[in-house]
């Protein structure tokens, strides 16, 4: 990197199950922990409402085989009794109660404000920041629910002025197929985009990196409606939208964001421009 931002920029994951998990003296059960260093520090952690875990490691142990047994790090055994002993969200106080939505478990009346900073502290702590160093001013701490995820099943809606009517793409490619006067009359077309498009499964990673590519893609299919026809605009959107299902994100050896070697479906960056085939490599256009 030439930038000298880009150049101080750090980051790191720490797996639960890794055998070097930062965390021994907060109790809090995170599945990781990614903390990224540059002008600021962030750090991003998954971790459960409630600790399920019972240690049934030496129950399990017992019914292998020896030689079984010695394939297994006595890293990853002694981080299966630990986290016997951790704590998710609810025994941590952080969450009052243990609601059944992850709406409900995020209301702001459910939410202990105080107790989620102190726990962020000794988090950050642990990490190695000082205690002095102070929360940034704008959303310190966040809880985020990734329980569920939602996406467009469509990533087009058209507009049809003369009936008043709105038109998913199946609809509108049909009536512009049989020269129906929906699809030759004034229509608008409406393109989500980003995390209104699709939302990201954090772990895969950070969302702005589909955002940007959503975006691109939706610029594209307006450029095509122009320049083309509505029609064929909406068949482009509806193309790359399914291409982007099929998407491999993080390419490291276990998948997640900051492991490995980036997108494996992606063209080398200098190649992009908001054309998909510009950015997406061809076997993706294949399947």
């Amino acid at each position: 990197p030439t930038d000298l931002k880009e150049q101080e920029l750090k980051s790191s994951v720490h797996f639960a199950l890794s055998g070097n998990f930062p965390l021994r003296q907060c109790r809090v059960q995170a599945e990781f922990v990614e903390y990224l260093k540059g002008e600021t520090h962030f750090f991003a952690l998954v971790v459960a409402k409630r600790n399920l875990s019972k240690d049934q490691t030496e129950s399990y142990l017992a019914k292998m085989s020896e030689k079984d047994r010695g394939d297994i790090p006595e890293a990853v055994l002694e981080q299966l009794r630990f986290a016997s002993t951790q704590k998710g969200l609810v025994e941590m106080g952080v969450l009052k109660e243990d609601k059944k939505t992850g709406r409900e478990c995020l209301a702001e009346g459910n939410v202990d404000e105080a107790r989620l900073r102190e726990l962020a502290r000794e988090i950050v702590t642990e990490m190695g920041l000082p205690p002095s160093a102070k929360f940034y001013e704008t959303n310190p701490v966040q809880l985020f629910d990734f329980s569920r995820r939602a996406r467009c099943v469509e990533p087009v809606r058209v507009l049809n002025a003369s009936i008043g009517k709105v038109m998913g793409p199946k609809e509108f490619i049909e009536s512009s197929n049989r020269s129906d006067s929906a699809a030759n009359t004034k229509n608008a077309l409406v393109f989500p985009v980003g995390d209104a498009l699709q939302e990201p499964n954090w772990t895969q990673g950070l969302g702005i990196n589909r955002g940007f590519h959503t975006a691109m893609n939706q610029a594209y299919s307006l450029l095509v409606a122009r320049e083309r026809s509505l029609t064929e605009g909406v068949q482009e959107a509806v193309k790359i939208h399914e291409l982007m299902q099929r998407m491999v994100w993080g390419g490291g050896s276990s998948g997640l964001a900051g492991s490995g070697t980036g997108c494996p479906d992606l063209r080398p960056f200098k190649e992009w421009d908001t054309d998909p085939k510009a950015r997406f490599t061809e076997k993706r256009f294949k399947v």
